[in-house]
């Protein structure tokens, strides 16, 4: 139906359908908060290294931050063998703790091994966090409803972080140290792993 979709009831609709689901909403919810705060902190980064740490070494400064992707596969690898036959959601305040912790040490980290092993205890909180709440969301949307949950979740993410984006080109626009951003996301952070 191209015109329900032109005049947005087919977004509508999606979205009405996830928010009267309370499980597959919290786990948009988690899963957009997580891939919007990842988005700025790898935005913020390298600033933050460059002014605060003397890091001028651009390869060095992106070899730190890829670590977050390999902790992310060593994660959804973990997340499978601790999830072989049933959705395991001890792992998501596993994950939640685990990213909350990486964020309040990261601003604090000087040296490439310290930073290193943030990024990476990031990524595999991140998967963590991750696997079952995605799995929870397709598990409760039903065979039906799958590909229009997981569309209007994609929208709901995109969103997220546009507008995490936004609040980053805010900063910088106002001329606010990068440090205070990621204090901030930490701040974030903690306050979705208390939830």
């Amino acid at each position: 139906d191209w015109k329900a979709y032109r005049t947005g009831k087919t977004l509508s609709r999606n979205v009405s359908a996830i928010y009267h689901n309370r499980t597959i909403w919290l786990s948009i919810i988690g899963v957009s908060l997580f891939w919007s705060v990842s988005q700025v902190m790898l935005a913020v980064f390298p600033a933050v290294a460059e002014s605060h740490h003397g890091m001028h070494n651009t390869f060095v400064i992106q070899g730190t931050m890829a670590l977050a992707g390999v902790g992310i596969m060593v994660g959804s690898l973990l997340a499978g063998r601790w999830s072989p036959h049933y959705i395991n959601i001890g792992l998501i305040p596993l994950g939640a703790v685990g990213i909350a912790t990486g964020l309040v040490l990261l601003p604090q980290a000087a040296s490439v091994y310290s930073q290193g092993g943030i990024f990476f205890l990031i990524g595999l909180s991140g998967a963590l966090l991750n696997v079952p709440l995605q799995s929870l969301i397709q598990f409760n949307a039903g065979q039906k409803e799958t590909g229009k949950v997981l569309a209007g979740s994609n929208f709901i993410q995109n969103i997220a972080m546009l507008g995490f984006l936004g609040l980053t080109v805010l900063f910088a626009w106002a001329g606010i140290d990068g440090l205070w951003l990621l204090r901030l996301l930490a701040f974030i952070a903690v306050i979705g792993a208390l939830c």
